[in-house]
């Protein structure tokens, strides 16, 4: 991306012509800080990775503060977005049919700490489809992946938010990460996560302080139709003090 370490903040935005792009190869890792890649409006632009050679993740994120907004990520073998970096945001994404987790936030080098998923800012990202995790938290052994925030999505569910397409081991995965926040104080911040393997699973002792509030889980968008999770709703084992 042209945009990594120019030390500035950017902005790309697909020209409204453009709707799919299909990369041949990875795309580069974003290492920039304060970049955003977003679409013009209401177009609609999908990011497939049907033609990558080998195995692939789509977005690698290494920078902090970047945000992906109004995408659509599909089909690579790994997993549709990488979070390595902090305080980054996903808004109004669909994020689908990835060969591991729809959102992987790990920790390296660089960080995982305090990134937003966000579905109330734009729409709710639509995460759906994944043979892991819709998203995943996990702590990569440099400590980290902590205080990260999940709210206002669909994780699971498509159409109005009332036709399962779940994902196959659980709609969100925290492992060994703390201060985690799955839904809020508000009936907008919380999530509808149903129709996966498990909804939310919470595992190792140094996933503590987790809070989920607010969520939907095993109904639809309308709080009524049955897309119950194939295992529980909330699975804790092997956890620190744990969720409230």
């Amino acid at each position: 991306l042209l945009s990594n370490g120019n030390g500035e903040d950017d902005t790309t935005t697909f020209a409204p012509l453009i709707t799919s792009i299909e990369p041949v190869s990875e795309l580069p890792g974003l290492g920039e800080n304060g970049f955003t890649c977003t679409v013009n409006g209401d177009d609609a632009v999908t990011i497939g990775g049907g033609l990558v050679v080998g195995s692939a993740n789509g977005f690698v994120i290494v920078g902090d503060g970047n945000e992906l907004r109004s995408l659509t990520i599909q089909n690579f073998d790994l997993s549709g977005v990488i979070i390595q970096g902090d305080d980054n945001r996903i808004t109004d994404c669909v994020i689908r049919d990835h060969g591991e987790s729809g959102v992987f936030i790990t920790t390296n080098a660089f960080g995982g700490t305090g990134n937003l998923i966000d579905g109330t800012l734009a729409g709710p990202n639509i995460i759906t489809g994944n043979v892991r995790f819709g998203i995943e938290i996990v702590d990569g052994g440099n400590g980290g992946a902590d205080g990260n925030l999940i709210a206002g999505n669909w994780i699971g569910v498509t159409g109005a938010g009332l036709v399962a397409a779940g994902n196959t081991q659980a709609g969100i995965g925290i492992f060994e990460s703390a201060g985690t926040i799955i839904g809020g104080a508000t009936s907008d911040k919380g999530n509808v996560i149903s129709a996966n393997g498990t909804g939310v699973r919470l595992a190792g002792e140094g996933t503590t302080g987790t809070v989920i509030r607010r969520n939907l889980i095993g109904v639809g968008l309308d709080g009524l139709t049955d897309l119950g999770n194939s295992g529980a709703g909330v699975d804790s084992f092997n956890n620190g003090p744990g969720a409230t």
